[in-house]
C-alpha cells in the first residue's frame, strides 16, 4: 500500500529530528487515551546558551500536506500548548522544521551560523 503524503512528511521529519544531536522526537498516534486534535509530532530540542548552560524547547508539530490547514480543534490544541510555554505550530515540510530548529539555536546563541543544524540532513 502506498504511503499517504502526510505520513511521508512525518517520517522525514522524525528521521531528521532523531538524527540530530540533542533532539528526541516521537509520533503521537490518536487513540482513546489522547485528546482529539493533538499535534502529530512531539520533540524536545536541547539548546546551548552562550554561558554554557543548556535547556530543552518543547515542540508540538501539526503536520499537514502543502495547502492544507489545521482544523479548529487542532488550532485550539496548538494555542493550549503555546499557553503552557511550548512551541506549537503547523508545518508542511522537513525544511520548515529544519528552519525552526535553526532559529532556536540562533536565538539562543545570538549568532547566524546555521551550518550545524543543516549538516546532518537525511
Amino acid at each position: 500500500m502506498a504511503e499517504k503524503p502526510e505520513a511521508k512528511i512525518v517520517r522525514e521529519i522524525l528521521t531528521w529530528l532523531n538524527n540530530q544531536d540533542g533532539i528526541r522526537a516521537i509520533k503521537l498516534h490518536g487513540s482513546i487515551f489522547s485528546g482529539k486534535g493533538e499535534p502529530d509530532v512531539h520533540a524536545t530540542v536541547k539548546v546551548l546558551m552562550p554561558n554554557g548552560s543548556a535547556f530543552g524547547h518543547s515542540l508540538w508539530l501539526e503536520v499537514k500536506q502543502p495547502n492544507h490547514r489545521p482544523t479548529g480543534i487542532q488550532k485550539w490544541c496548538q494555542s493550549e500548548w503555546q499557553k503552557a510555554g511550548a512551541i506549537s505550530t503547523t508545518v508542511t515540510s522537513l525544511q520548515e522544521v529544519m528552519n525552526l530548529v535553526v532559529s532556536l539555536h540562533k536565538k539562543a546563541k545570538g549568532v547566524s551560523d546555521v551550518s550545524r543544524a543543516n549538516r546532518r540532513r537525511v
